[in-house]
């Protein structure tokens, strides 16, 4: 059925045609169908708010379309970006799991459509279903290992310039390149986020991506990245090729 969004909407997880080889959709039919009966389809614009941190668990919330950027914020009120989840991911787990607050903010990227399920009837699907629970299980130990890749890169004393090749360099290897061998990139962030991601100003971030395209590095069309120059690239992430940034932000 349609929506104010734009977004089409099922409200059975049998019947969605969005249904991806994720966790959370690739389910036993049993399971599927018990989910269904206790979730809520909702759908929300780009820019809101699912849940901040220290709010305390209400539910957990699965994707169905769309993409969500969780966050930390520093002492100074800065916004990191921890990660962005996508279709077939599942949010708010660990604080329902362990019943503790939240310890991200979520927040829309693009108009979204989820499966809400309430907090009880998560807990009790946990108890009632193995292959969910497995999901679960497997879902937290990714988490993990995200969490423990971010605050690697935190304890690395890089540069702005040397973070933001780095994340272009990790964007193509996940994208792939041209038969030329250059990298072509379908950016899905503002400059606003990308400083989220790489720890920055949307200044900062601005001014070198005007640097790197004075230097061939990269060019720039919208929301179209091509990497230029990947080898140029790696040294600037490894430190061993400097750009003057103007500030250490």
């Amino acid at each position: 059925m349609g929506t104010p969004y734009g977004l089409e909407i099922f409200e059975d997880c049998h019947t969605c045609e969005q249904r991806c080889e994720t966790a959370f959709c690739d389910l036993q039919q049993a399971t599927l169908k018990a989910l269904s009966a206790v979730s809520v389809v909702t759908t929300y614009p780009r820019g809101a708010v699912l849940f901040v941190e220290g709010q305390q668990p209400k539910g957990v919330w699965i994707i169905c379309s769309g993409r969500v950027k969780l966050t930390v914020t520093s002492s100074c009120g800065q916004a990191r970006i921890i990660r962005t989840a996508t279709s077939g991911e599942i949010l708010g787990l660990d604080a329902s799991v362990l019943s503790s607050p939240h310890a991200l903010n979520g927040e829309t990227m693009s108009r979204c459509a989820f499966r809400f399920v309430k907090r009880w009837d998560f807990m009790k699907l946990l108890r009632e279903c193995a292959d969910f629970r497995m999901n679960v299980a497997q879902n937290l130990g990714q988490q993990y290992i995200t969490a423990c890749r971010v605050m690697g890169n935190l304890g690395v004393a890089q540069s702005a310039s040397e973070r933001l090749a780095g994340l272009f360099l990790n964007w193509a290897d996940e994208q792939g390149s041209d038969a030329e061998g250059r990298a072509l990139v379908d950016v899905m962030y503002t400059h606003e986020e990308v400083a989220q991601i790489i720890g920055t100003t949307r200044e900062t971030v601005s001014r070198l991506l005007r640097k790197f395209k004075q230097r061939q590095l990269i060019e720039l069309n919208g929301s179209s990245l091509t990497l230029c120059d990947p080898r140029s690239l790696a040294a600037v992430s490894s430190g061993s090729f400097q750009i003057e940034e103007g500030d250490r932000a």
